[in-house]
């Protein structure tokens, strides 16, 4: 099986992106005085973070061939890391 897979961070690259997008969006409107949702149709925010979280379960599938403690370490700390990192 590849352990490499160039699309995974083409598309983690687009996921970021539309996370900058749409907190410079939203930023723009607030120094704008307008409404985010006036300007901001899509929420790309979220299609982005989705498209995290469904890479994070991609590659934590990718990882099965660890040793049943290793790859409980590693899931703990990936999961743990994303959350932190998302509400921070």
């Amino acid at each position: 099986m590849a352990t490499h897979f160039p699309g995974i961070h083409a598309l983690r690259g687009v996921a970021a992106s539309f996370v900058v997008i749409f907190h410079a969006g939203h930023f723009a409107a607030v120094a704008a005085g307008k409404l985010a949702d006036d300007i901001i149709k899509i929420n790309l925010g979220s299609l982005g973070v989705m498209t995290f979280f469904i890479i994070s379960g991609f590659v934590i599938t990718l990882n099965r061939h660890l040793p049943p403690a290793e790859f409980v370490v590693k899931f703990v700390v990936m999961t743990s890391v994303s959350v932190a990192w998302l509400v921070r």
